[in-house]
């Protein structure tokens, strides 16, 4: 009887792994881009994978700051908010590799233009420890169109920001995540930092510090992540 109820439990543990193997499995994250016409491999109509004949082939990926009300860095000194910001980076496929559940990638590129502080002082902001390591995961909690990009570098992702004797402080994070969401004006994925806190190290700096904007895709046309 023992025995028998031992192969009993065995069998119920296979189903619910099959099981659960069969839902990761539908809900692999997927990046798609706009190729009217065309429906291929679990992509949205008029999409298809960047190159469905290569699925790890390297896709190179731009975004820009969604204004307003732009990037902003909100201290307990002053707050600076810069107009432009531009963002790229290297996703190592259209779809993870084997044994993965993110997409791995490499941010290559970070830019921050038109800074000022809340008060009008202008602001240079450097960028430090480029490049940096990033995940990407669609179907958050399995809310349909819903991802996120994080952001990772051992010693930190982030700027020297310098506002005439108001800042001259360094900002970074160890680990980043960003929400994203599939828009459809214009079709595209935007990703999202909410009140993101950042370390701080310098002669000039405050005592708290958050991060705030959204990024959305430009390039390849019509990015999705699903």
């Amino acid at each position: 009887m023992k025995y028998l109820k031992v192969l009993g439990l065995a069998a119920l543990a296979a189903m619910v792994v099959m099981a659960f193997g069969a839902g990761s499995a539908s809900a692999t994250t997927k990046i798609c881009v706009s190729t009217p016409g065309t429906t291929d491999n679990e992509c949205p109509a008029n999409k298809s994978e960047p190159d469905p004949n290569n699925p790890q082939a390297d896709i190179h990926v731009e975004g820009r700051l969604t204004n307003p009300p732009g990037a902003v860095l909100v201290t307990n000194i002053t707050t600076v908010i810069c107009e432009e910001s531009g963002v790229t980076l290297t996703a190592n496929g259209s779809t993870p590799e084997t044994g993965a559940t993110s997409i791995t990638g490499e941010v290559t590129s970070l830019s921050f233009a038109k800074c000022k502080t809340s008060a009008g002082v202008p602001c240079t902001i450097t960028v430090l420890n480029l490049p940096y390591e990033s995940h990407l995961q669609g179907t958050i909690e399995g809310v349909t169109n819903t991802s996120s990009l994080t952001v990772t570098d051992p010693v930190g992702a982030g700027a020297k920001v310098v506002c005439g004797l108001v800042l001259n402080c360094t900002f970074t994070t160890k680990e980043a995540t960003l929400h994203g969401k599939n828009i459809t004006t214009p079709t595209t994925a935007e990703f999202t930092a909410s009140n993101l806190p950042l370390e701080k190290a310098g002669g000039l700096c405050p005592a708290t510090a958050e991060w705030n904007a959204s990024y959305e895709v430009t390039t390849p046309s019509g990015f999705t992540v699903h």
